[in-house]
């Protein structure tokens, strides 16, 4: 005996439950809610064909699959989307010994849901990589051509114009264009503010949709109904309260836009007045850049000229002051060893301040001149072997009776054999030598000393020249290398010219080494030379 089944309860409102025989006729029936399946179902009752119950085209559509399922005898689930495209069901079916269960459920708004999400996520997508491509360009042309690509391939689009706002700002400039003429581009090239969509956008600082342009009768909408447009969205490109200019849309295609699509639009500029600030905001500072690297370059070429001409000047100066002096030195040394006509005690004396000061003079002129060498980079250097020990010993004896006129003792003991050479320019390398000497002595007290010591230090030697001085303030030591420069605190006491350090630092440079300093004000200096040594080629210095 069969117990009949007893009649489903319904659990949730968007299902159906629906039990048929082998026929397909129903036998039990959970009654759908009317308004939410009558897409599907018509009025259904026990006894009637599965079929029959359902909208003619929902029938037909699921005829086929559902024989399919009941020949297989396995479970079978898919959803169908109804003809009208708009809902959607889901179909589940459990074939049993004698009958099938059917069960149906309303997927419409969660296929909505997906596909709203989905377009979310399009947009997302359209609007990052707008975002990248704005930040990377650098140029407004190329700005808003990828723009207008990446728009035109979401939405369907057929034109854009960028308008800027002038800086009289009375007016608009076409900047950018696509889908129309260059001819007719440059009849469209300057607005008024409030003439036509985008002058009226300029103006009133809103934005501007017109939907069935080639309809309407709004007078502002002339202009892009002549051109075939038939929706159009023009914005404004406002960036921190500054009006940037208009950016517009539009399709010759289709009369309207959807929601979707007008907020995707409206993210869209608002991303590039951002970026357009940022972009004219490089723009000027590239020209401001540009017009001072200009002007670095006039002014570097000036100074080439300037530095020239003074090269030029000191050169002939010092030229035409050594001839005459060389004449009153040798002249003044004559008179000194001229044994027939004897000179007054007054005479004598007087005749050797002329050579003293002469031959000042003509240190300072051949300084002068070594400077102007050097600063004109003419090559002059001839290195080769150089006995340290012999070099500064001559340079001490040439110096010997300055330090005896000031009790000032020079000590120079180390052993000939204990001092490597060097690879030097002789000539060059006495003058760095004599230089140093001459301001320990010249810038020492009475009675003090000055001592010479060496030291290796990888491929250099370093020589130590040490005096028990007047040292060096903080201001001079921060000056003592630039040239004419001599401290205040001894310029009225000690004669000199303030170019011997800066002579010594540039042919130290020359030759490859370098000069360095440690000094305590009124204590005394020491100065560390510091060149390379003599090395032969395959041998390494230990």
């Amino acid at each position: 005996m069969k117990m009949p089944l007893a009649p489903l309860a319904p659990q949730q409102s968007d299902y159906v439950y629906v039990i048929v025989d082998h026929d397909w006729h129903i036998t039990d029936l959970t009654p759908p809610e009317q308004e939410r399946f009558s897409f599907a179902f018509k009025k259904a009752a026990i006894g009637d064909r599965f079929l029959d119950a359902l909208s003619p085209a929902f029938s037909r559509q699921l005829q086929t699959k559902l024989y399919q399922a009941s020949q297989k005898k396995q479970p079978h689930h898919f959803v169908e989307r109804l003809n009208d495209g708009k809902n959607s069901i889901r179909i589940e079916i459990y074939p049993c010994l004698n009958h099938t269960i059917i069960l149906l459920k309303d997927k419409t708004s969660e296929i909505e849901e997906e596909e709203a999400f989905e377009a979310h996520l399009e947009d997302l997508t359209l609007l990052t990589e707008t975002s990248h491509d704005l930040i990377l360009q650098e140029k407004p042309q190329q700005l808003f051509d990828t723009l207008f690509a990446d728009l035109a391939r979401y939405l369907n689009l057929d034109v854009y114009f960028h308008y800027r706002h002038s800086d009289s700002g009375k007016e608009l400039h076409l900047m950018n264009y696509s889908g129309i003429s260059a001819d007719m581009a440059v009849q469209l090239h300057s607005l008024q503010l409030g003439e036509a969509i985008c002058g009226k956008v300029a103006a009133e600082k809103q934005k501007r949709i017109a939907e069935y342009v080639e309809t309407s009768d709004d007078p502002s909408t002339k202009l892009i109904r002549s051109l075939g447009i038939k929706a159009y969205a023009c914005h404004p490109l406002i960036s921190n309260k500054r009006m940037l200019g208009t950016l517009a849309f539009g399709s010759k295609q289709r009369s309207t836009f959807s929601k979707r699509e007008l907020s995707l639009i409206d993210k869209v500029c608002k991303q590039v007045a951002t970026i357009m600030e940022r972009l004219f905001f490089i723009i000027q500072l590239q020209e401001i850049n540009n017009e001072l690297t200009s002007r670095n370059e006039l002014l570097l070429q000036a100074r080439q000229e300037a530095d020239k001409a003074k090269v030029d000047f000191l050169s002939m100066l010092s030229h035409e002051l050594r001839t005459p002096l060389n004449s009153i030195l040798g002249f003044s040394q004559i008179l000194l060893l001229d044994k027939k006509q004897e000179l007054t005690d007054h005479q004598i004396k007087s005749i050797r301040k002329i050579v003293h000061a002469s031959r000042h003079l003509l240190t300072l002129i051949n300084q002068i001149l070594e400077l102007v060498r050097i600063e004109s980079g003419q090559p002059a250097l001839a290195p080769e072997r150089i006995n340290v020990h012999e070099a500064v010993t001559n340079c001490i004896k040439l110096l010997s009776p300055f330090a005896e006129s000031k009790h000032i003792l020079i000590h120079h003991c180390t052993r000939r054999d204990q001092i490597p050479a060097i690879k030097a320019d002789k000539i060059r390398f006495n003058q760095v030598i004599l230089n140093l000497l001459s301001n320990a002595i010249k810038y020492n007290y009475e009675e003090g000393q000055v001592s010479i010591s060496y030291s290796i230090q990888a491929d250099y030697l370093i020589i130590t020249i040490a005096d028990t001085g007047y040292g060096l303030s903080k201001e001079d030591q921060a000056r003592m290398f630039k040239a004419f420069y001599r401290s205040p605190a001894h310029a009225s006491r000690v004669e000199g010219s303030g170019i011997g350090l800066t002579i010594v630092q540039q042919l130290l440079t020359e030759m490859g080494g370098s000069v360095s300093f440690q000094t305590t004000d009124g204590i005394g200096s020491k100065f560390f030379v510091k060149i390379p040594l003599y090395i032969k080629e395959g041998m390494s210095q230990s």
